[in-house]
C-alpha cells in the first residue's frame, strides 16, 4: 500500500492523530475508513468543516473508499459524493482533499476539505 501524502497529513489532520492516520492509511485501511465515516471531528482541523471540494476532475487522487485505497482521477472519485457512504479523496500530491461521513437516517453527512 502506498503511504500517504505527507502534505495532506501536516495539513490537514489535527497534529494527535498524524501518527496514526499515516499507520492506518498503510496498515489498517478499514480502521481509517471508520473513523472518517463516525469519527471525522477528530480528525480533521476544525476549519476544514463543511467546505466544499477545490479538486479538479482531471487531477490524480487516491480515494478510501470501504477497505481500499484507488489511484482514480477526481473525476471518477466524485461519484461518490453525496452517496451517504462516507468517502476519502486525496490528491495525489496531497495538497487537496475532500471527506465526507457517513449519513444514517436523520443524521446528515459532514464534510470536510481542504487546498
Amino acid at each position: 500500500m502506498k503511504k500517504a501524502p505527507t502534505a495532506f497529513i501536516e495539513s490537514f489532520i489535527q497534529k494527535e492523530h498524524r501518527e496514526r492516520v499515516s499507520h492506518e492509511w498503510s496498515k489498517k485501511v478499514e480502521k481509517l475508513y471508520y473513523k472518517i465515516c463516525h469519527n471525522s471531528e477528530e480528525l480533521f482541523n476544525p476549519e476544514c468543516s463543511g467546505k466544499a471540494p477545490s479538486i479538479n476532475g482531471n487531477e490524480t487522487c487516491f480515494m478510501l473508499s470501504g477497505s481500499r485505497i484507488n489511484e482514480v482521477l477526481y473525476s471518477e472519485a466524485e461519484k461518490k459524493i453525496n452517496t451517504g457512504c462516507g468517502v476519502l479523496i486525496v490528491t495525489t500530491s496531497g495538497n487537496k482533499f475532500y471527506a465526507e461521513s457517513e449519513s444514517t437516517k436523520g443524521y446528515p453527512s459532514v464534510s470536510y476539505a481542504g487546498g
